[in-house]
C-alpha cells in the first residue's frame, strides 16, 4: 500500500469526521457569553464593573436573552463532550496510523528509542514535532481509562509546558487535571486542523518525502 492509496481509502470516512465536528464547533461558538467587559475601563476596580454589570443586566433584557441563550448552548456541549472527543481522537487514530505505516524517519527525536523515533517529524506545534503531538493524543485516547504510559506523559508535559520545564502546565494538557479525562478534542484543537484539508495538507507534507526516497 502506498501513502496515495491509503489517503484515498481513508478520505471519505475522514471528511465524515471533520463534518460532524462542525456541529460541536458551532456549540462551542454560540456557548460564548455576549461581550460586556470589553467596554469597561481597563484600570477599572471589581467592585465598579461588578456594579456595572449588575446595572446593565436588570436595563437590558436582549443581553440577558443573549446570555441564557449561551449558557444553554454550553450545558448542551457538556453533554456531548465525549462525542466530541470521540470524534477527534478518531481522526488522531487516522493520522497516527499513515505516520506508523509510512515515516521512515531515523533523525534526532525528543523520543530516543527506534519505536518512536519514527514521529519525529512534521512542523513544530508547541516546540515539538507535529507527528509526536498526534502520536501522544491518539495514545491518550486510546488509553484514557488507564495511567498514561511514560513516553505520552512526557510528550504531554512537552506540550503543557512548551519546554518540557514544568514550572506552569496549561490545564487543557496537563494528564494530571482532576476533571478532564480525554484530551483529544484540545490536542485537535492545538494542532490546528478545522476541515479535511488542514488534516491532508499536514500529512502529505509530513510523508510524501519518505515515499519519494523510497
Amino acid at each position: 500500500m502506498t501513502l496515495e492509496n491509503y489517503m484515498d481509502g481513508t478520505k471519505h470516512a475522514v471528511i465524515q469526521l471533520f463534518d460532524s465536528l462542525n456541529y460541536y464547533s458551532k456549540l462551542i461558538e454560540e456557548s460564548m457569553p455576549p461581550d460586556f467587559y470589553g467596554s469597561m475601563d481597563i484600570d477599572a476596580s471589581h467592585d465598579d464593573i461588578a456594579e456595572a454589570f449588575n446595572k446593565y443586566w436588570k436595563e437590558n433584557s436582549e443581553f440577558r436573552d443573549k446570555q441564557d441563550y449561551a449558557n444553554k448552548m454550553g450545558d448542551e456541549y457538556l453533554a456531548t463532550v465525549f462525542a466530541h472527543a470521540t470524534i477527534c481522537g478518531s481522526i488522531l487514530q487516522v493520522a497516527h496510523m499513515a505516520i506508523s505505516k509510512f515515516s521512515t524517519y531515523d533523525g534526532e527525536c525528543l523520543v530516543l528509542t527506534e519505536k518512536y523515533k519514527r514521529f519525529g517529524i512534521g512542523r513544530e506545534v508547541n516546540n515539538i514535532p507535529l507527528g509526536l503531538v498526534i502520536y501522544a493524543g491518539r495514545n491518550q485516547y486510546n488509553h484514557w481509562d488507564e495511567n498514561a504510559k511514560l513516553k505520552t506523559k512526557e510528550i504531554f508535559d512537552f506540550i503543557a509546558t512548551k519546554n518540557g520545564a514544568l514550572n506552569y502546565k496549561d490545564p487543557c494538557f496537563d494528564l494530571e487535571h482532576e476533571k478532564l479525562k480525554i484530551y483529544s478534542h484540545n490536542i485537535l484543537g492545538l494542532i490546528g486542523w478545522k476541515i479535511y484539508e488542514d488534516y491532508e495538507k499536514d500529512i502529505l507534507d509530513m510523508l510524501s518525502k519518505f515515499e519519494e526516497e523510497a
